[in-house]
């Protein structure tokens, strides 16, 4: 995306036009899971612009077992011995294809045939929301985000083994592998290259509901926001042909994002809150790489072909303190959130894949991960002002997980509040 294009946006989300609020675009494997928000104000006619611009980078993951790993071995080490076993069109009189075939042939022997892939990730991000409050306590909002994500300094590393028994890594099929191996893969149309590109993420249009109950003697209030709405794959597709590709949102799919927030008010600054949402996606289908042998694991596949694809719910639940106010208009907050992706589910639309072999895939289990919000704000607003505006910086710390990248973020806030119904 050109610098042109991204202020395009940013003009049209201000001319339409608290805290962070949450975003449906949210819970990604790659980097720590922003604040959720806080539930909405009840006050007629408000209007809210909220940006965030973090960013973050990482050289290590967490595996399936909540182990620190290298980038990409999140999913453990590249099996290639059986790369290209079960793949149709194989040719015996192509050469590159003889090695696919006789290196399947080896004996199975501990670690031979596997190599694990390391590498840098680095993204930049921001996060645009305009909010509308009508009355009665419904709203309307829009989350866009915009994202430039990069991986760079990718590396292998064969970790068969040296010693005997054979086969071992001096075997002459595995040796003819990793010399043909760039030409092997573009013999099946993979490329494994570093990226980088600026796109937006996954659009959302929202409505909502959100009461503020102050009746009450002990409690200083009683906040519920509930919303609702449509999460829109205006982001950029995963490029098959490069396994490492990331797309900057989910992958085409249209979701139905569903949130409620609480929150309780305490000795007139004290504010303890919840949260939970689900993203449910559509099924939808596509062209993709699959497995075709069940001793395959990692993100490169040769084979590819139309399947439905059932993605996995993603849910994030979550709570919060906040001092609000405790020094003038200065707030600070701590949040706890999980966010858990349940595993995907394919079904192959071509007799050329096992249903049973495609889904047992590491790389289809989803993610787990357990992340500290931390964020400073201070709000100018003045009793009986129109116009409410904010900043404030945040650090989102990843503590626990498993099948992610390792990458905390940090960044600055902007809100802009203006009542229409002073």
């Amino acid at each position: 995306m050109k610098k042109p294009f991204l202020l395009l946006c940013i003009l049209f989300l201000l001319q339409s036009c608290s805290t962070m609020r949450a975003m449906a675009d949210n819970a990604h494997f790659w980097r720590a899971t922003n604040f959720f928000g806080e539930p909405r104000y009840e006050k007629a006619w408000l209007s809210s612009l909220d940006i965030s611009v973090g960013a973050g980078s990482t050289g290590s993951s967490r595996d399936f077992d909540n182990q620190t790993a290298d980038l990409l071995n999140l999913y453990g080490p590249h099996c290639f011995q059986k790369l290209g076993e079960g793949v149709s069109g194989k040719d015996p009189n192509n050469p590159l294809d003889l090695i696919l075939i006789n290196l399947a042939l080896q004996p199975s022997r501990g670690c031979f045939g596997r190599m694990i892939y390391d590498g840098t990730f680095k993204v930049t991000e921001a996060n645009f929301m305009f909010t509308q409050n009508f009355t009665h306590g419904f709203f309307g909002q829009i989350q866009v985000p915009v994202r430039t994500m990069e991986l760079c300094d990718l590396c292998r590393c064969d970790i068969s083994p040296s010693d005997l028994p054979c086969p071992n890594r001096d075997n002459i099929w595995w040796q003819a592998f990793l010399e043909n191996f760039d030409a092997i893969l573009r013999r099946y149309c993979v490329q494994i290259n570093c990226f980088k590109h600026t796109n937006a993420g996954d659009a959302a249009f929202l409505l909502g509901w959100t009461t503020n109950y102050e009746e009450t003697e002990v409690l200083d209030f009683i906040d519920i926001t509930l919303k609702s709405g449509l999460l829109t794959p205006t982001g950029r597709e995963r490029d098959i042909r490069n396994p490492f590709d990331i797309p900057s949102g989910y992958d085409g799919h249209y979701a139905i994002p569903l949130f409620l927030d609480t929150a309780f008010g305490l000795y007139e600054w004290l504010n303890l809150g919840f949260h939970v949402n689900a993203l449910v996606f559509f099924k939808t289908t596509k062209t993709i790489p699959m497995k075709t042998s069940l001793a395959q694991n990692g993100f490169v596949k040769l084979a590819r072909g139309r399947a439905e694809i059932d993605r996995g719910t993603l849910w994030n639940i979550g709570s919060y303190l906040k001092a609000d106010h405790f020094a003038h208009g200065l707030s600070l907050l701590v949040a706890y959130s999980f966010a858990q992706q349940d595993q995907t589910k394919l079904t192959p639309c071509e007799t050329l894949f096992d249903a049973t072999i495609v889904n047992n895939d590491e790389t289809l289990s989803g993610f787990k991960m357990h992340v500290l919000n931390f964020i400073l704000e201070y709000d100018f607003a003045r009793e009986d002002s129109r116009w409410g505006p904010r900043v404030g910086f945040f650090y989102n710390l990843q503590v626990g997980g498993k099948r992610v990248f390792k990458t905390n973020m940090a960044g600055g806030l902007f809100g802009l509040d203006v009542s229409w119904n002073i």
